[in-house]
C-alpha cells in the first residue's frame, strides 16, 4: 500500500540542477507517516521545464519508488505544473532582472 496522503507528518526534501538553459533535472525525498503505520521513504525524480522561471514550468516525472514512471498507466496524471494568473505575480514578471 502506497501512502497517497499523510494524516500525521511528511517531511521532504528538493533539489534541482540545471541540465541546459530551461530544462532541469529534478529529485524529492520525503518521509510520510500516517497513524498506525511506521513512516514511508518516498522518493521521485524527473524532467523540470522552466518556460518562465516561477509562472510556467513543467514536471515530468522519470522514476520513483513506484518504479519506472515513464512506462506506468496514468502517466499524463502524474505531470505536475506550475501556472500563475495572479495579477501582481505577473506584473512583477515584466519588472524583474531576466536571466
Amino acid at each position: 500500500m502506497e501512502p497517497e496522503f499523510a494524516n500525521q507528518w511528511i517531511t521532504t526534501a528538493n533539489a534541482s540542477t540545471n541540465l541546459w538553459k530551461w530544462i532541469y533535472a529534478y529529485g524529492d525525498i520525503g518521509l510520510v507517516k500516517n497513524e498506525g503505520f511506521n513512516p514511508k521513504f518516498v522518493y521521485d525524480s524527473g524532467v523540470r521545464m522552466s518556460f518562465v522561471a516561477d509562472y510556467f514550468e513543467v514536471f515530468l516525472p522519470v522514476y520513483s519508488n513506484l518504479g519506472w514512471e515513464v512506462g506506468q498507466r496514468g502517466y499524463e496524471e502524474k505531470i505536475r505544473f506550475i501556472v500563475t494568473l495572479d495579477i501582481n505575480t505577473l506584473i512583477r514578471l515584466f519588472t524583474r532582472e531576466w536571466y
